[in-house]
């Protein structure tokens, strides 16, 4: 009886070769060198990804090293997305038990944003092709590419090498790897130490480090001794890292952040939208470009809208949305008089039993619900100073607070662990600021971060995790930092998207994702959407 062909593990001591030197550039970083193995005339990083063939590669080098480096970008065929999310590819006849490709497959497509389609005539593919070990390009290159599958590659082998042509790389190639593994570096190979030293991420180093991604390499990759750690998780507290069973929550994450579901509405607003949901009904409100009248649609998936209704009342600045007693509620500044004004919805699209306050603001005001009672934020007119207020049932209201801290854009508010957070951007420096209270009237816990924006930030709430979220100061780029506690912040997330008056999020439960909505700064500002995980 014949024997199995002989798999070779792509993280261990077999995967040797000639140690080259070539560079790669990706969809969201610059021109890097790196360090590579030549195997079999292909050029191998990180142990299964495949950068080209060895030939391309010293190309690309050689380019780069003898002319301008703005020709070597062109040459060097950097990661590129797969348009629409969609991966075409066939299946190499000869690969043997296809199952595990098409198993692979179906996992990534149930759990992400991304589809897959049989190729045609695309001419832009992936072939699964039978192999003596486990790699793939990273990205979209353009032309046939390849996945290798060995013998010995499981379903969740081919699903950590979809992942790299979907544009993952490693996750202990984040540059804040050091904080979470150490590398034991005697108990490496000398010959692939290589395959440890570099920092290379593209768009996928989403939120915390994740030792459970599929993307992760095994506690014993590339050892000397394969009974001992060549990367140990800090605290060593038996976390397993290298798991190829299937997505980690971190991982779908960072696809759908990849491969986001986008819609870029035909309406337009020369200020930020206001998003809220109530049940499965997303309500949409902003303020119309050039007569500045209130607009609000509603959506069932967060993408598409409808059932426009356009208002007689008018605003120079973004709406703020709660909702109330099962009802909408939306709050604004007048056009003129700078009083603000709430009024209320049973469906989004009838609006009634305005009020008309007489405090005054010359930023967007800001809605939250806490302990039953609806409470109002804003900017103070002269002073700058923060205001918030409460009402029991959206007409009347009263207990007034005016606190010392300051800003020059309109003010947020959620709800978490049963506290009021209250964010704002700082008068002066621009950063980011959070403060908490049990009740509504003492303020305190202020936190400062070291963000900073020039417009209002937003803060919204899902389980127990609250998120802040705002437009980058200089390139007007949307953010994300998240925080259980309301005090420590972290996991931030930049986006490639770029909005003018600040993001705002809000939640789509039915399909368990996130809606981030902004005003684009294409020349006509379009209204746009779109759904993530976290």
């Amino acid at each position: 009886m014949a024997s199995q062909p002989h798999t070779i593990d792509p993280f261990s001591s077999e995967n040797t070769g000639e140690v080259k030197r070539t560079y790669v550039a990706g969809a969201t970083f610059g021109l890097k060198e790196v360090t590579y193995t030549e195997r079999n005339g292909n050029a191998l990083f990180e142990g299964d990804i495949l950068l080209g063939t060895d030939e391309e590669m010293q190309n690309v080098r050689r380019h780069i090293e003898d002319q301008s480096v703005e020709e070597a970008v062109a040459i060097s065929g950097q990661s590129n997305r797969w348009p629409g999310g969609t991966l075409i590819y066939r299946i190499d006849p000869g690969l043997p038990n296809q199952a595990r490709v098409t198993d692979a497959i179906q996992a990534i497509r149930a759990n992400t944003n991304l589809t897959f389609r049989v190729r045609t005539n695309e001419a832009n593919f992936i072939t699964f092709r039978n192999s003596d070990s486990c790699s793939s390009a990273v990205g979209m290159r353009g032309g046939e590419q390849f996945v290798n599958l060995g013998p010995g590659c499981s379903t969740g082998n081919a699903i950590h090498e979809i992942c790299h042509a979907a544009g993952l790389w490693h996750e202990q190639s984040r540059e804040d790897r050091d904080t979470f593994v150490r590398i034991n570096w005697s108990n490496i190979v000398p010959a692939l130490r290589h395959n440890f030293d570099q920092h290379i991420t593209d768009g996928d180093d989403v939120g915390r480090y994740d030792y459970d991604s599929i993307m992760h390499y095994p506690r014993n990759a590339f050892a000397i001794d394969t009974s001992q750690d060549t990367l140990t998780p800090i605290p060593n507290n038996g976390q397993a890292i290298g798991q190829r069973t299937g997505l980690s929550a971190g991982d779908i994450r960072a696809i759908n952040m990849l491969y986001p579901q986008k819609a870029i509405h035909g309406d337009t607003s020369t200020n930020g939208l206001a998003l809220v949901t109530r049940g499965n009904t997303v309500l949409m409100g902003w303020t119309g470009s050039g007569n500045l009248r209130l607009n609000f649609m509603t959506s069932a998936d967060g993408l598409t809208f409808g059932n426009k209704v356009t208002l007689n009342d008018v605003s120079p600045a973004a709406l703020g949305l709660a909702t109330f007693n099962n009802q909408f509620v939306v709050a604004w500044i007048g056009v003129g008089n700078n009083q603000l004004n709430i009024m209320r919805s049973a469906d989004g699209q009838h609006w009634g039993n305005k009020v008309t306050l007489g405090d005054t603001s010359q930023s967007a005001p800001e809605l939250a619900v806490f302990n039953g009672q609806l409470y109002l934020t804003w900017r103070g007119v002269g002073n700058n100073q923060l205001n918030v207020m409460r009402s029991s049932d959206g007409v009347h209201w009263g207990n007034k607070v005016t606190l010392g801290d300051t800003t020059t854009s309109g003010p947020t508010l959620t709800v978490l662990n049963n506290q009021l957070l209250l964010g704002w951007r700082g008068v002066g420096n621009n950063q980011l600021n959070v403060m908490r209270s049990s009740d509504g009237v003492h303020w305190g816990n202020k936190v400062t971060l070291g963000d900073t924006t020039t417009a209002k930030p937003f803060l919204f709430t899902r389980g127990n995790q609250a998120y802040l979220t705002w437009q980058g100061v200089g390139n007007a780029l949307l953010n994300i930092l998240v925080s259980t506690n309301g005090a420590n912040w972290g996991s931030k997330f930049t986006s490639n998207e770029t909005c003018i008056d600040g993001p705002v999020i809000t939640d789509l439960p039915n399909f368990n994702r996130l809606v981030w909505g902004w005003t684009g700064t294409d020349a006509a500002h379009h209204l746009n959407t779109l759904l993530f995980n976290w």
